[in-house]
């Protein structure tokens, strides 16, 4: 795990090393355990790593191939090697090549081409001084940051945002249409950050610096249109259980010890039966695996502890249990908020915190996760509409028959009649505006025409396919895998995904709708695949998870945010008409939980506002400005 940092002069001005190093240095804070500058001429580049897969003493970082002319800095872990290196059986390579030098290798053989072949998370920046050429890269699902500016001449890179913000160049502005978005729901532009000027590089793209300029483009996208087609079920379970041993298998090499995050729920218990079904060998582990999971026990839900118990006790796994009973949703007694690059959308966040810094307690450096479950395996209930409109009325009566009375009339209604009577396309994504958006400030972005622009693309032949393309698509583009990779790091830890892997990745995307979702059961798939070792874990008791348990936490909730919302001197005026914001909120204490979320997000932005940049004015044209660098 590493923080990277590069900077190119296309006009051939010698680089400023002194800024070069305070980009290094911005990332000290979070955790490296050493850095390290290489400069030349118009070109320089460094890294703080912290080395969590292979322990290279002799192999400094920046990586220099003086031979063949390239330099290095990689942030990441490849899974394919031993494909990689029987199709480099013809490259004169180390014995043992670390991944880094693995990369440099491919890069000589292939070319920028290499990055097709490469399976892992990875973000990369690789200078080909006798091409004259600056490469950067980013694995395709996005698992490891990587952002940019251009300022004239000057090319910037780097793993964080806030090491970008150290050049005097940047005009340490707010990009007012990402607030825009966030107020509005829109959690997931793939390009844009919360800053003028600072650009995220995307999922599966390499950025191009030399002499033409820079230049962007798709290495890797989604096959939306793929679709596999077995004759057994039986065929699926197997091919998706094997594709989920090798992910999670991957994700175990490392030469510090392991943990898993586990959940009551489905997709980290089964990430913790499918490391407790490897053989010892392949464990890669030198003690034995813990487990960390946050309990509501106070809170009357037990099974969260229950099913994490059964798993950690079949497979002899040492468990650790964190109180998550008064976790309120933002923590705001400390400064985490300053440790965010951007502001955070999500919810009850405090608990992993607290996981993290648990794990860490026990001298964990990397935690799997069972995040990308949901997304990649619950289905669609538009798999109803695919059954509607291909006529297969027996299928559709047998599947609404395992439902409820009173949640298939819900089904019928938002799943088959809305769409057809209000040709409402499958997976909709109108976002509703906040009432309380200042009218001023959503006139001058354009806020409605931004949203509409930024719709993914339809086409897909299902509504189900159509409604997973959309969910997925914006998922892949999502914050909230950044801010899980930025909070491991200020931990000090590495977050691995094994569903986020690009091979099981791309067979979910393929697999058939009913394979999902089946007679009432979503994640069909994964209950198949892993019934018998699952069989043994029970199911969240029925009413236990709702709001009657957490209601305590909101009782919290409600008081800060109150506190927030009554302030006149609200870091977000400007952004946020404060009389509107307050009626709202007034409605949400009277029973109205539709606003939760929408609440949570302006509260959200008006802490990481205050902690962020405190200290700030609006310009003219109502831009918030940073008036002292983060």
């Amino acid at each position: 795990m590493s923080a990277l940092a590069a900077i190119l002069n296309i006009d051939g001005r010698p680089v400023d090393r002194p800024l070069l190093a305070r980009m290094v240095e911005a990332a000290r804070p979070y955790g490296p355990e050493s850095a390290g500058i290489w400069v030349r001429g118009a070109f320089g580049m460094g890294s703080c790593r912290l080395e969590m897969v292979e322990p290279r003493p002799t192999e400094a970082h920046p990586l220099v191939d003086g031979e063949h002319g390239l330099v290095l800095v990689w942030d990441g872990r490849l899974d394919n090697r031993e494909d990689l290196l029987s199709r480099l059986a013809g490259v004169e390579t180390d014995t043992g090549p670390s991944d880094a030098r693995l990369l440099l290798d491919a890069y000589r053989l292939w070319g920028p081409a290499c990055l097709e072949r490469l399976v892992g998370d990875f973000a990369f920046v690789l200078w080909d001084w006798r091409a004259q050429r600056l490469l950067a890269a980013r694995d395709p699902l996005g698992v490891r940051p990587l952002h940019y500016a251009v300022v004239g001449a000057t090319c910037l890179i780097a793993s964080r945002i806030d090491q970008l913000r150290q050049s005097p160049h940047l005009p340490q502005e707010i990009n007012d249409g990402m607030v825009g978005d966030f107020l509005a729901g829109n959690l997931d532009n793939p390009d844009e950050t919360f800053f003028r000027g600072i650009s995220r590089l995307p999922p599966g793209h390499l950025l191009e610096v030399g002499s033409q300029g820079v230049r962007k483009r798709c290495y890797w996208a989604p096959d939306w249109d793929r679709t596999i087609s077995y004759p057994r079920e039986s065929e699926y379970a197997d091919h998706f259980h094997s594709l989920l041993q090798q992910a999670v298998e991957s994700r175990l090499r490392a030469n510090h010890q392991t943990g898993l995050l586990l959940s009551g729920g489905l997709d980290s218990r089964a990430v913790a039966c499918t490391i407790g079904e490897l053989d010892q060998e392949k464990r890669c582990l030198r003690d034995a695996f813990t487990t960390f999971t946050a309990t509501l026990d106070h809170l009357g839900s037990s099974a969260e502890r229950r099913n994490a118990e059964l798993v950690s006790k079949r497979y002899q796994f040492v468990a650790h249990y964190v109180r998550g009973d008064s976790t309120w949703t933002f923590t705001v007694d400390d400064a985490m908020p300053a440790a965010w690059d951007e502001p955070l959308e999500g919810m009850y966040v405090g608990m992993v915190q607290q996981l993290m810094d648990c794990a860490r307690e026990h001298g964990i450096r990397v935690l799997l996760t069972g995040y990308g479950g949901d997304l990649l395996l619950a289905g669609s209930y538009y798999y109803l509409l695919d059954l509607l409109m291909a006529r297969r009325w027996p299928a559709l009566r047998e599947e609404l028959s395992c439902y409820s009375f009173r949640f298939r009339w819900w089904l019928i209604f938002n799943y088959l009649a809305r769409p057809l009577i209000f040709r409402q396309p499958a997976g909709d994504l109108g976002y509703r505006l906040p009432e309380w958006i200042a009218p001023e400030f959503a006139r001058r972005i354009d806020l409605k025409a931004r949203l509409r622009a930024q719709r993914p693309a339809r086409g897909r032949r299902r509504p189900s396919q159509q409604a997973e393309a959309e969910a997925i698509s914006l998922a892949h583009h999502s914050n909230r895998m950044l801010w899980l990779q930025s909070e491991g790091l200020r931990h000090g830890l590495e977050l691995r995904h094994p569903f986020f892997d690009r091979r099981l990745f791309e067979f979910l995307l393929a697999v058939p709708a009913p394979q999902k979702i089946q007679q009432g059961c979503p994640k069909a798939l994964l209950h198949r695949a892993l019934g018998p070792v699952l069989s043994e874990t029970v199911c969240e008791e029925p009413g236990r998870n709702g709001s009657p348990a957490l209601r305590p936490n909101e009782v919290r909730e409600r008081a800060q945010w109150a506190a927030g919302f009554a302030d006149p001197s609200s870091a977000a005026l400007g952004y946020v008409d404060l009389p509107a914001l307050q009626r709202a909120f007034r409605r949400y204490l009277d029973g109205d939980h539709s606003l939760k979320y929408a609440l949570a997000r302006t509260y959200r932005l008006e802490l990481w506002l205050q902690r962020l940049f405190g200290n700030r004015t609006l310009s003219e044209k109502g831009r918030a400005v940073v008036s002292a660098r983060g």
